[in-house]
């Protein structure tokens, strides 16, 4: 368990990049939604 805290930077790195992806995605639907 002594790479536990190497990889916390990486599991924050795929959390972020995962929030401005479903954030990204959001914003399409809604323009593809609205005419």
């Amino acid at each position: 368990m002594g790479k536990l805290g190497e990889n916390v930077p990486l599991l924050i790195d795929k959390a972020v990049d995962f929030m401005a992806s479903s954030q990204a995605f959001r914003e399409y639907l809604k323009k593809t939604s609205s005419p």
